[in-house]
């Protein structure tokens, strides 16, 4: 007979991954249509299958079964140990020396999280309570709690583990990156066969290691996270794994390798973009390996643009799409869309989403899209 504390926690699971997976979809639906597919990434995959899993999950609590019954006690207990550890660590806080910097950040973090965790406590505490009511003492409640630390402890142990191994693979990147820096400054300027190996060597890099390579100041190194990688069309689009921002805003970094047809090096082109409800802000370089050392050429690639024509596109894309936007001096409001796919850099009005200029890379120079 199925315990009716499961039954329960089945039920709740249920419902909350339907509701997961729906709201996910609907996202995911409105992003597709905004800005397409490719906009997805493999983030979104992940998440909605971990959805899934919870879903999945909780039909498997509605089997009458031993194992089942089993893994409902140790997601309980599970979930009561890790609301106590979260509240006592958010208790903690309150005794700890904080800066102003961070106090109103600490501060919102203990007043959402406390509840949050107590409400998760008294729920499963509850659950735990009518579970074992229920089983009139069939079960010895002191195996459950060990059983429930020792699988606590495994994730734990499993996590730990991840981390020292993605930490393993991030200094070998470094510790490439480092090596590859040193071999360049020990090129000397005359050596025109050395520059050319290094050209050559730095023409087959992976996206990834090109994006690790970039010198620190012509990009912010807070863009730490990941959300697409696409080696193949040698794309990669970062966001920042914390925010601190003082208007509520959309940041994030696009990086695209511009291959080279002749023995010239390759283009690094990184933008990083802010947008907000009414304004977009770009930073944009432009880096090329020339003479010995790595040139910022944006003035050279900048300087194919007719800017009369570009702001004029941009006043007849408001004229047109966003009539009540006009006179506002919001023709320059524009972003730089690296691509994904192709050679071709569209330049494109903020405020109507249309496309007013591109430049193409045709292997050795751009070139504007007529």
């Amino acid at each position: 007979m199925q315990n009716k504390a499961q039954n329960i926690l089945s039920k709740c699971l249920c419902v909350l991954g339907w509701s997961l997976i729906g709201i996910y979809f609907l996202y995911l639906l409105i992003t597709t249509l905004a800005s397409g597919i490719n906009e997805l990434g493999i983030a979104s995959g992940i998440i909605f299958f971990l959805f899934c899993m919870i879903l999945g999950f909780g039909y498997f609590l509605k089997k009458d079964s031993v194992i089942s019954k089993n893994i409902a006690l140790i997601y309980l207990w599970n979930a009561c140990l890790i609301a106590i550890l979260f509240l006592v660590f958010l208790i903690l806080l309150l005794f700890i020396e904080i800066n102003d910097e961070s106090a109103g950040e600490i501060y919102m973090t203990i007043f959402v999280g406390v509840p949050i965790f107590l409400a998760s406590l008294l729920f499963h505490g509850y659950l735990l309570r009518r579970f074992y009511r229920d089983e009139k003492k069939k079960r010895s409640m002191k195996k459950d709690i060990l059983a429930g630390v020792g699988v606590l402890a495994s994730i734990f142990i499993l996590i730990f583990f991840a981390i020292l191994i993605v930490g393993y693979f991030g200094d070998k990147d470094t510790e490439e990156k480092d090596q590859l820096i040193y071999q360049e400054n020990a090129v000397t300027e005359d050596s025109v066969e050395a520059i050319q190996s290094i050209i050559d060597r730095r023409n087959e890099w992976s996206i990834g290691l090109a994006f690790i390579s970039l010198p620190e100041e012509y990009y912010d190194k807070l863009y730490d996270y990941t959300e697409i990688y696409d080696e193949q069309n040698d794309y990669l689009k970062a966001l920042k794994s914390s925010e601190d921002t003082a208007i509520p805003s959309s940041d994030y970094a696009e990086f695209v390798i511009f291959r080279s047809s002749t023995n010239a090096s390759d283009v690094h082109c990184i933008v990083e973009t802010t947008e907000t409800s009414m304004a977009v802000f770009q930073t944009v370089y432009f880096l090329q390996y020339k003479n010995g050392e790595i040139k910022n050429v944006s003035s050279d690639v900048f300087s194919i643009v007719d800017m009369n024509t570009l702001m004029q596109n941009s006043n007849t894309s408001i004229k047109y799409k966003r009539p009540d936007l006009v006179d506002q001096g919001l023709e320059t409001n524009y972003y730089i869309q690296l691509p994904r796919e192709g050679d071709t850099i569209k330049f494109v009005q903020y405020n109507t989403g249309e496309t007013i200029y591109e430049i193409e890379w045709d292997g050795e120079n751009f070139t504007v899209v007529d």
